[in-house]
């Protein structure tokens, strides 16, 4: 711009920053440089002529104009500009989930976000292998679905000991003011929703135990659900459980909803059920809980990573939850997996890392619909072997699978490049002859007990014994010490019932409290396998794994040992600590999630190598930071 060109109310920008507007006032200053007072609306103030440049209020504003006149904006104007969009609601095609929580990006994580917004129904099962963050897939959905539909109200249900973690998660990660609820909570949330209105917040997580109606309850929710009043699932005058109640408020609630129209305000907009195959049997408790859950939310997400490894039953009992209407009966969905057969075979034929032309070529073929065989022949053709055809052959197979709408699956072999090479190593254990005695007369002795007591529970009661002693052999002659298991002087009367069996060798002892008294803690092989193995790894001395190679562990890397039984830990932590080794433990009687965290972060960071684990206490927990995990226990 040019000082003769200063005039009043003549429209400019800033070259500096096209995004700033102005109009100058007429005023004109000549000190070393001539210089033109600008009205930005919110300052006014002198500015260098060179530094401004007309803007013309007739000349249409496009991209082409924009940049003849060589006006660009900065990243605060494109900030600016696509927050205006987002609240316009015109971006479709942008993840307003991404980057708003404390976590890193995974592509794979915003698949299943995609195809649920993509979804005409609003419901999805997400049936992720385990590891791939089934957790995080759900909050960010959430988060899109705050975003794209103003949703405000969440519900999420897991098991028991699962809260914890979903509370932690979506608190740290995502910035949720979560909270654990339970039924009767919910029923008076729900009377405040029906005073209030729609303008209610919450994120709320229970378990299906908190709400899951048990006896006569199960049986009132069960006749609400068949459409009865809830005035008259009680006897006449009897208060209404809460249960009851909730779940009678929330079938009329998803009723009101559904004849006001699709934008009418739903208590839930969206419910998330986690390890949603414990919902599988249609009869069962939680499975009625999740049908009238799911009827009056206006979105559902499943998430279960076994789904696809159980029967088409199970299978089918999860989509009704997902989508009533298309999976009306059992009869459609078994047609409708059969008819999907050829779509998954090609599906898992371009999963593999190395393609086979002829393998390719006859799962091709095999497509019901002609137009889908040519196009998915003709993108084979065109491969050129390149990541990106590879990819756009995968997608177009995807695209065909009967139930993409309904599932998202994604496998750690798609997604995890450079994966972790998992080294087996079996240690076996030779039992010593007198651990050996124990275990076949311990067994004996249990068996006779459970015939003499006719209790029908004995191969239950049998099962439990070998399982206890395969885990340790010195607990349970322990517990037998102490009378846990019975009379031990009983034993004598089993001589006649071995003859019969041929299991016991000759010189075998008729008196378990003799056995008993043995000392063996001094004689457990099984201990003693464990102790040379993690003598080794102190060490830094490589370990043969069962394919012949050897694996060295660093002198940092953490060890995690699985045991089923606390008595098992326990036993394990106090020889371990007995031999020199620094030990942690962790299982189901540390309730509270706050001493369970700081106890895991202190064993990330301290000197401790090895943390003894229950299956219980380890659930839900993120155990990234070790290498090395023995399972002391068999996996029975």
């Amino acid at each position: 711009m040019e000082p003769e060109e200063i005039a009043a109310e003549l429209p400019v920008f800033h070259m500096a920053n096209p995004g700033r507007l102005g109009v100058l006032t007429g005023n004109r200053l000549d000190a070393m440089f001539p210089m033109a007072e600008v009205d930005w609306g919110d300052l006014i103030e002198f500015v260098a002529v060179t530094q401004l440049r007309r803007r013309s209020l007739n000349r249409l504003s496009n991209t082409e104009n924009d940049v003849r006149d060589g006006r660009y904006g900065t990243v605060e104007d494109l900030r600016r500009r696509v927050t205006f969009e987002k609240l316009q609601g015109t971006l479709t095609d942008v993840f307003y989930s991404m980057k708003t929580s404390e976590i890193d990006f995974y592509a794979h994580q915003f698949k299943p976000v995609l195809r649920f917004i993509e979804s005409a129904t609003n419901r999805l099962l997400i049936a992720d292998e385990v590891g791939l963050g089934k957790t995080i897939e759900a909050a960010l959905i959430w988060t899109e679905w705050q975003a794209r539909e103003k949703a405000r109200r969440l519900l999420i249900v897991c098991p028991p000991t699962l809260v914890p973690k979903w509370l932690r998660e979506m608190q740290d990660r995502f910035q949720f003011a979560a909270e654990a609820t339970n039924a009767k909570h919910l029923q008076s949330l729900l009377e405040r929703f029906d005073r209030s209105g729609p303008g209610m917040s919450y994120c709320l997580v229970t378990s299906y135990h908190a709400l899951r109606p048990l006896g006569d309850e199960k049986l009132m929710v069960q006749q609400i659900r068949s459409g009865k009043p809830t005035m008259d699932v009680v006897q006449k005058g009897d208060a209404i459980p809460p249960r009851v109640k909730f779940f009678g408020r929330i079938r009329d609630q998803a009723e009101e909803a559904m004849l006001a129209g699709p934008n009418a305000p739903r208590f839930l907009d969206m419910v998330v059920f986690d390890e949603s195959h414990i919902m599988r049997n249609t009869g069962s408790a939680s499975y009625l809980v999740g049908e009238l859950l799911s009827t009056a939310a206006s979105a559902v997400v499943c998430l279960s990573a076994t789904p696809i490894h159980n029967n088409s039953r199970d299978l089918y009992a999860l989509m009704r939850l997902i989508d009533p209407e298309v999976f009306r009966d059992k009869f459609v969905f078994d047609r409708l997996i059969q008819q999907n057969l050829p779509h998954i075979q090609l599906q898992n034929t371009l999963a593999k890392t190395t393609w086979d032309d002829k393998e390719i070529s006859r799962a091709i073929s095999l497509i019901p619909s002609q137009v889908a065989r040519e196009n998915l022949k003709a993108l084979y053709e065109s491969n050129d072997g390149s990541p990106h055809k590879r990819v756009e052959l995968r997608h177009a197979a995807e695209r065909l699978n009967l139930l993409g709408n309904f599932i998202n699956r994604t496998r750690k072999r798609d997604v995890i490049e450079n994966r972790v090479t998992r080294q087996p190593v079996t240690l076996k254990v030779t039992m010593a002859d007198q651990e050996e005695l124990f275990y076949l007369t311990f067994l004996k002795f249990i068996r006779k007990e459970a015939k003499a007591s006719g209790d029908v529970g004995t191969a239950f009661k049998l099962q439990n014994a070998a399982q206890r002693m395969a885990s340790c052999v010195p607990v349970i002659v322990e517990e037998l010490r102490k009378g846990r298991w019975g009379d031990p002087e009983e034993i004598e009367l089993l001589r006649e019932d071995f003859a019969f069996e041929g299991d016991v060798p000759e010189n075998f002892s008729m008196n378990l409290k003799d056995l008993a008294a043995i000392n063996f803690e001094a004689i457990d092989s099984k201990y003693e396998k464990l102790k040379s193995a993690l003598e080794q790894i102190t060490l830094n001395s490589s370990i043969k794994g069962d394919y012949g190679d050897f694996t060295a562990i660093n002198a940092k890397d953490k060890v995690l040992i699985f045991a089923f039984y606390k008595k098992t830990i326990a036993y394990l932590q106090r020889r371990l600590e007995q031999d020199g080794f620094k030990v942690t433990s962790v299982t189901g009687d540390i309730t509270d999630k706050n001493e369970r965290d700081k106890l895991l972060q202190e064993f990330a960071q301290n000197e401790n190598r090895i943390l003894l684990c229950s299956e219980i206490g380890a659930e839900g927990v993120d155990l990234q930071f070790a290498r090395v995990v023995v399972n002391y226990d068999l996996p029975w």
